[in-house]
């Protein structure tokens, strides 16, 4: 099931979704967003703190959603922290712990898996797989779920690229003409489109 797009502008980051449900056959529209916002503390002195947004698009299960979402708090961000250093050592064993207490993780050959879900904080993007891997991408724009694949291919056909100077706003068109893409092409992705704007500060 599912389309999740996301694309890096020069204010912060685009994600985009389907309302999809698929599965044993059937599929349903659900008002149950696959895009989540939430807040974390960034260290800004030693003193002084903020807040920041960090927004998430998921596919794999609403379950795993429902965790992201309800149940699990960001570490905080510390002061010069390298973002990719956080999301590895702090963000990603944050969220195995979670999905640990509410017995989501699952064990394979001694290796646990959680699912896949896209993330965006302070101006970048990230994918974690459902190893746990923490991937960044070169090109500006990443997607997952069952039409990953096509709707990768609308936004390259879109001229998509980072170029440091393009805003979240307007992106957002060609977010959501990537999702109907994968719509249009892939029987398991469809319904209401949701977008989210996530500011780099």
């Amino acid at each position: 099931m599912t389309c999740i797009v996301g694309i890096v502008a020069s204010n912060g980051v685009v994600l985009a979704s389907d309302s999809l449900g698929s599965g044993g056959g059937r599929k349903q529209e659900y008002a149950t967003a696959k895009l989540i916002t939430l807040e974390a503390a960034e260290q800004v002195t030693d003193l002084e703190y903020k807040k920041i947004q960090i927004g998430l698009g998921y596919t794999s299960s609403f379950r795993m959603g429902d965790i992201l979402k309800h149940l699990f708090t960001p570490p905080l961000v510390k002061k010069d922290v390298d973002i990719e250093n956080y999301m590895v050592s702090e963000f990603v064993p944050a969220i195995i712990s979670c999905f640990d207490d509410h017995h989501y993780t699952m064990t394979e050959k001694g290796k646990k898996e959680g699912g896949n879900f896209l993330v965006a904080i302070k101006g970048r993007l990230f994918e974690v797989q459902e190893d746990f891997s923490v991937l960044e991408t070169t090109m500006g724009f990443a997607a997952i779920g069952s039409g990953e694949a096509v709707a990768v291919g609308a936004l390259y056909a879109l001229g998509i690229e980072y170029d440091g100077d393009t805003t979240t706003s307007a992106l957002v068109d060609k977010a959501g003409i990537a999702i109907q893409a994968a719509s249009e092409f892939v029987t398991t992705v469809g319904g209401e489109i949701f977008i989210l704007e996530i500011s780099n500060e």
